[in-house]
């Protein structure tokens, strides 16, 4: 059996088809949460995947040679996807990535109360899917996260680490000047004795 397996594939499938429904807006009901977690929790503690990764204990100097610094701006296919749990960790990178990519592309160029509604729902939303996620995948963080910061793995880091690192590249970072902007729009109407939403701006600051 390979990482390639039906197995892995099953499992990642199942985390996959999760994540675009809580990013849809929908809830993940309880059984399915424990079905992706105990698939999770399987694979990881699987002799397959032990086995691989003392073999890769025993090369570790090519494998610390390979690393790569930059893994935000990498491609998974581009990464050293064959590392025992490599796979499913670097697919899950990417489907994190390009799902909010694309709720940041669909945004509106809104300001003010409307841009600030749009921000603390997504940032409130992908909070709660990344903290889902890691808990879904603690088994992938104790075994293989864990085992590859042995390694000195320097781009492979904790999965709520991971997801908090996408969210400053993909909408922190390019928004950052905008919710600037409509944060002294806000203050400014305030002052001028508007009424506005103050609990916006707490959630997005």
């Amino acid at each position: 059996m390979t990482q390639n397996s039906n197995q892995l594939t099953k499992i990642w499938n199942e985390l996959s088809n999760a994540i675009d429904q809580m990013f849809q807006g929908n809830s993940l009901s309880l059984s399915d949460y424990s079905n992706i977690n105990k698939g999770v929790a399987k694979y990881f503690e699987s002799f397959e995947y032990n086995d691989l990764f003392l073999k890769q204990s025993s090369n570790k100097t090519t494998t610390n040679n390979k690393q790569t610094e930059d893994s935000d701006a990498a491609d998974p296919g581009d990464l050293e996807m064959s590392i025992p749990g490599g796979q499913m960790y670097f697919l899950l990178k990417k489907k994190l990535k390009e799902s909010l990519q694309k709720i940041a592309k669909d945004k509106s160029d809104s300001s003010g109360e409307d841009f600030f509604g749009f921000y603390a729902k997504t940032w409130q939303s992908y909070k709660s899917i990344s903290e889902i996620v890691n808990c879904i995948c603690h088994h992938m963080n104790f075994h293989f996260v864990k085992n590859q910061q042995k390694l000195n793995r320097k781009d492979i880091v904790y999965i709520y680490v991971m997801a908090m690192r996408i969210w400053q590249l993909v909408f922190f970072d390019p928004l950052n000047r905008q919710v600037t902007l409509a944060c002294l729009q806000l203050i400014k109407a305030e002052r001028q004795n508007e009424v506005i939403n103050t609990r916006l701006i707490s959630g997005v600051i």
